[in-house]
């Protein structure tokens, strides 16, 4: 199983529990996270089609694209 890994940066707060990011290419993505028994997790989707989330692990390389998910846990959930 391949998966894909990008570089987000952090664009801004759209609620308080969500944030924009903007990939290496240039493309919006939403991150939307919450606490899910008792462990954070992050769903990224792309900005252009909210309706249809994308799984973490197919944009964002699920849980081991440890940077994205550190990020938003420790600088965008509190």
């Amino acid at each position: 199983m391949t998966t894909k890994k990008y570089d987000f940066q952090f664009v801004s707060l759209i609620s308080q529990r969500r944030a924009l990011l903007k990939n290496n290419n240039g493309d919006f993505f939403v991150a939307s996270f919450a606490v899910v028994n008792d462990l954070p997790e992050v769903l990224v989707f792309p900005a252009n089609s909210v309706g249809e989330s994308t799984s973490s692990d197919e944009v964002a390389g699920g849980r081991g694209y440890n940077s994205l998910h550190h990020f938003l846990w420790e600088n965008v959930s509190r």
